[in-house]
């Protein structure tokens, strides 16, 4: 009889059914890695370090993931038996990166080059992923990141993980194909194709193909059945949208934000509004631009750190309140009282925080743009795949077996009358091992 340990493992430890908080583990013989990273969150919480976490159950306890120095409890337990390991991210987003700081220090982290740069330049200042522990012997905003060029494949012992781009809202996401002695395994990661990456997400597809297990993102089966949502306008058609809006309102004070780790999404709205309205971004932002983009670009300053801007490039307020009709504003949840000085404007909400009337800050902010008579515009698209788009990925990859998670609904992606997976598919729970 094959020993459990010789044969490959996959544990579900978290995300399963929730939108976020996405930890998997696959294990063969004396190796194993794990994908991704980040906790759940919960705005009546107070976190200040991992040991409240996993009390709140907002991520899993996993024996030697995490550091020793950044947590109460005991993190290794005596019989450890693991003898090559490392972490994986496939994206950005904190509900998959946010607890890297915490991560055992003898496990290398792995994510693309471009994530890496990314990831670096939002932790400035503990802007992102939690910050260290005070107990914990590290430098910096964040650990050490090891980039991986897409393609390229990396080998932790018996495992060997390979990084193929997708289409995603998250700078340089990617999709896994992990392959152990016997078994191919296809991560999608978060994956849609109505982005400005379809062809990159088509390539994971054909990369994914006679996978003998594809773990798939269902976040769009959250709320609805199979067919039952709207298709997404593609970035190209946003950007093109929110332009028409500018050129439209040319005497009209426009103030905007985005979200931050969409970095494709801002270049192509910079490259578009040029000779049209000068954009002046926070100073954190203009930052993180820099270092991901390399684009040196007109900022307001921060109160709270300098980032050792160009100062020529430094807007004045009271530069912009007098000539309002000349510049795009970005204005964060925290800078809504500048809303004052821009009354009777248009503001324009393109999937920036906060996300939704789902977090308590939402409400408040949209209030206070009332308040001062700005007309808000919210001009957005998804960053995960329609049930159709999703239904088309699994279709086309066509795996022997099919785990569905990162869902309020996952058993939805494949119990629908139209779906060839009734009886390939299956959606685990957290804490789950299944031995393949």
């Amino acid at each position: 009889m094959v020993e459990s340990k010789d044969r490959t493992r996959i544990v579900f430890h978290k995300g399963t059914h929730t939108i976020g908080g996405t930890l998997i583990e696959i294990k063969y013989k004396k190796s194993r890695i794990f994908f991704d990273l980040g906790a759940l969150f919960n705005r009546e919480i107070v976190i200040k370090d991992l040991d409240d976490l996993i009390e709140n159950n907002l991520c899993a306890y996993v024996d030697g993931l995490y550091d020793k120095n950044a947590s109460s409890k005991d993190m290794v337990k005596d019989d450890y038996y693991y003898e090559n390991e490392a972490l994986f991210f496939s994206h950005i987003h904190l509900d998959h990166t946010s607890l890297i700081n915490y991560t055992n220090p003898k496990i290398k982290v792995y994510c693309s080059k471009d994530s890496k740069k990314a990831l670096e330049a939002l932790s400035i200042n503990n802007k992102f992923v939690y910050p260290f522990s005070k107990n914990q012997k590290l430098e910096g905003y964040i650990r050490n990141i090891e980039g991986v060029d897409y393609g390229d494949i990396v080998k932790i012992g018996d495992i060997e993980v390979q990084f193929i781009r997708v289409d995603h809202d998250g700078f340089g996401a990617c999709g896994f194909i992990i392959k152990t002695f016997d078994k191919k395994i296809s991560y999608t990661g978060d994956i849609r194709l109505h982005g400005f990456r379809r062809k990159d997400s088509e390539n994971f597809i054909k990369h994914a193909q006679n996978s003998d297990y594809l773990i798939t993102e269902g976040v769009s089966f959250s709320f609805n059945r199979l067919g039952e949502d709207e298709a997404e306008i593609g970035e190209a058609e946003l950007i093109e949208n929110i332009v028409k809006v500018i050129k439209k309102n040319k005497n009209r004070p426009i103030l905007f934000n985005y979200y931050q780790g969409n970095f494709e999404r801002i270049k192509k709205l910079i490259e578009n509004l040029r000779g049209i309205r000068k954009l002046v971004f926070s100073e954190y932002n203009a930052y993180t631009i820099k270092k991901v983009l390399g684009l040196n670009l007109y900022y307001i300053k921060d109160r709270d750190y300098d980032y050792k801007l160009d100062k020529d490039l430094e807007i004045n307020l009271d530069d912009i309140v007098k000539n309002k009709s000349s510049y795009l504003l970005q204005i964060r949840k925290d800078d809504v009282d500048l809303g004052e000085f821009f009354e009777g404007g248009i503001y324009i909400h393109t999937d920036a925080e906060p996300l939704g009337d789902y977090d308590p800050e939402y409400m408040p902010f949209m209030k206070k743009l009332e308040k001062f008579n700005i007309k808000v515009l919210i001009m957005k698209t998804s960053g995960h795949a329609p049930t159709e788009d999703i239904n088309y990925i699994i279709e086309k990859i066509n795996p022997k077996k099919l785990f569905t998670i990162h869902s309020k609904n996952p058993e939805w992606v494949y119990n629908d009358s139209r779906s060839r997976f009734k009886d390939r598919g299956y959606a685990p729970y957290d804490g789950e091992e299944i031995i393949l």
